[in-house]
């Protein structure tokens, strides 16, 4: 098996994890399924975005690597399920989409991460208006 089919189970299995771990926070505070999840928790995939956009600029790939996965990962799973709990089909596709294309970059650390990357930080802007959070600020 090719280490890239590899980490696309290993995704898919952290994205099972996470859904199950939402839902069990859900269960023990006596949430329900059509419960949001806080907006500043959306909102944290943003600085991690910015971060990483100014560590690819200064030729950094590795740490941009870890910030995707340890800032921006989760959060932007959280928000593509927001998306898709408010029926936003087309804004959550879009977002998958990119964040796709950024995860498989990173898996290789590719040069055309110079080029998905933007393509995500703009498609998660759209997605967070879409999901009714205010339009963020411009990374630095």
């Amino acid at each position: 098996m090719s280490s890239s089919v590899r980490r696309v189970i290993i995704l898919a299995l952290i994205g099972l994890a996470f859904g199950g771990v939402f839902g069990f926070w859900q269960a023990r505070r006596g949430g329900s399924e059509s419960e949001t999840i806080p907006g500043t928790y959306l909102d944290s995939v943003m600085p991690g975005l910015c971060r990483m956009e100014s560590q690819l600029a200064s030729g950094n790939k590795t740490d941009a690597y870890n910030t995707f996965w340890n800032e921006v990962h989760l959060p932007a799973h959280a928000l593509a399920g927001t998306l898709v709990q408010a029926s936003l089909r087309g804004p959550a596709t879009s977002f998958q989409q990119a964040k796709m294309v950024v995860e498989r970059d990173l898996s290789t650390l590719a040069p055309s991460l110079s080029t998905a990357l933007p393509a995500f930080v703009k498609e998660t802007r759209t997605a967070l208006v879409a999901a009714g959070r205010p339009e963020p600020s411009p990374c630095p």
